[in-house]
């Protein structure tokens, strides 16, 4: 490594001066050295890309250590720590695991930046963290050129809406996901049913033909608690070409779009087991696996790696995803990013820790082993790891794969985000328990949204959805 011969080197000259007694001059061979280091790191990525670099042995940060907040307990665990082990190898910086429930990310981090405690130099979480951090966040533009990070190859939606403030990029894509469809194809070719659907109604026509309550089989399973509903309230209510936000914040809810979107929610009950509205998505994950349903709308990692187990599904090969109906965009895209925090003293390590576990090269790699190995699989940022190993393996993950292009994040840019992400819920599970009209659903939706705007309004543009005149 180019920068650890440097260090070598001077390392034998710092010693001489220090015997002879030349202090003052150690000092400023130290900091000649520091800058030597540097020159070769820089002059090592020009025309050499980020993965190169730190396979080749460009990139060296012994002695430092990258502290890393990010969500435990699903899918990309096991990558993650499989990551920290070869970076370690690869750069001598060593990287301290933080795995943390997805509920606790936002209150450690919130606490850490602003107490000054400054524990971490990286954070991973959903992008909507970022709308009320971003202060406490380094701008990665100089970091992407200086080692010369690949930022193609990622969903369109990663760049339509990842610079959602204009004042620059605050994270590398990471993971994504996306509610989205999964349907039972024996269910709808025995029918007769063609598939995937033009419009919702046409959706709703093939869940009445094959609903069979009285046999015990119904049209759909989906999570019926409130913070699940929103994704699919949103499907149906972007589908008609309408965003939540105008460009000026104000709330538009309170329309003809958002009434049928909520008409259609209720309507989505009638092909749905009872009890519903109690589900959560392992009860609605449960009755599709089960075979009980011929639609399961939601989170496909519910379902991912047991659906095709005989020992866990009584689906096997009868199943495939398909994107909403119409082609508009399914619920409430996700992104999680890998941020930079300001406070960090090892900003560099930092960063190439992000490179490293969001690159292509890395993912490409994991989602090879996820599919020849059986290791467990993620959502990944990167689309070649769909395209070149995903989909030729499991062509039924095409329909996920197309809604993830054509996603849309909640509210994008909102610092509120969460405050109305979860009254959206509430205001349409009200409508479907029956205790309010759609239309006096949406009116106080709109009163609801119209405040938490007012508390705080941001000081950039809403990011318009292109399909929103």
């Amino acid at each position: 490594m180019k920068k650890v011969l440097i260090w070598s080197l001077t390392v034998v000259v710092i010693l001489s001066l220090v015997l002879f007694g030349c202090k003052g001059a150690a000092e400023e061979a130290v900091e000649e050295a520091e800058g030597a280091a540097e020159e070769a790191v820089e002059e090592a990525a020009e025309g050499k890309p980020f993965w190169e670099m730190i396979q080749g042995g460009d990139l060296s940060f012994d002695g430092e250590e990258v502290d890393y907040l990010y969500q435990g307990g699903v899918a990309y665990d096991e990558y993650i720590k499989t990551c920290a082990v070869e970076f370690e190898a690869l750069t001598g910086a060593k990287v301290n695991l933080d795995p943390t429930p997805w509920e606790a990310q936002m209150p450690k981090i919130v606490n850490d930046v602003t107490t000054g405690a400054n524990r971490y130099d990286v954070f991973e979480g959903d992008i909507e963290f970022q709308y009320g951090l971003y202060a406490y966040m380094e701008e990665l533009t100089p970091y992407i050129e200086k080692y010369n990070v690949n930022m193609e190859g990622y969903f369109q939606p990663m760049y339509d809406f990842g610079e959602w403030s204009g004042q620059g990029r605050f994270g590398l894509p990471f993971s994504t996901g996306i509610s989205s469809i999964a349907i039972r194809t024996d269910v709808f070719d025995d029918a007769g049913i063609s598939y995937p659907f033009d419009t919702w109604e046409d959706f709703y026509a093939a869940l009445a033909e094959v609903n069979d309550p009285d046999n015990g089989f119904y049209g759909t399973a989906f999570a019926g608690v409130n913070a699940q509903l929103v994704k699919m309230w949103l499907a149906r209510y972007w589908g008609q070409g309408k965003a939540v936000f105008s460009k000026t914040w104000g709330p538009q809810v309170n329309s003809p779009e958002g009434i049928r979107a909520t008409d259609l929610m209720v309507e989505y009950l009638d092909y749905a087991p009872p009890g519903v509205l109690g589900w959560d998505l392992p009860e609605a994950a449960a009755a599709f696996l089960a075979g009980d349903t011929a639609v399961y709308e939601n989170w496909y990692v519910m379902i991912a790696g047991v659906v095709d187990n005989p020992d866990e599904s009584n689906i096997v090969d009868k199943w495939t995803m398909i994107p909403a109906p119409g082609g508009g965009p399914s619920g409430n895209f996700t992104q999680h990013n890998v941020d930079l925090l300001k406070a960090s003293e090892n900003k560099d390590a930092a960063f190439c820790w992000m490179a490293y576990i969001s690159s292509e090269e890395r993912q490409v790699q994991w989602a090879e082993d996820e599919i020849n190995l059986g290791i467990g699989g993620f959502d990944y940022a990167r689309t070649k790891a769909w395209t070149d190993v995903r989909l030729p393996a499991l062509p039924q993950l095409q329909g996920n794969y197309d809604s993830l292009m054509a996603g849309v994040p909640i509210v994008a840019g909102l610092p509120q985000w969460l405050e109305a992400f979860m009254s959206i819920g509430e205001h349409n599970g009200m409508a479907m328990s029956g205790d309010i009209t759609s239309a006096e659903a949406m009116e106080g939706l709109e009163a609801t949204l119209s405040g938490i705007i007012q508390s705080a309004i941001p000081p950039y543009d809403c990011i318009e959805p292109d399909y929103v005149e």
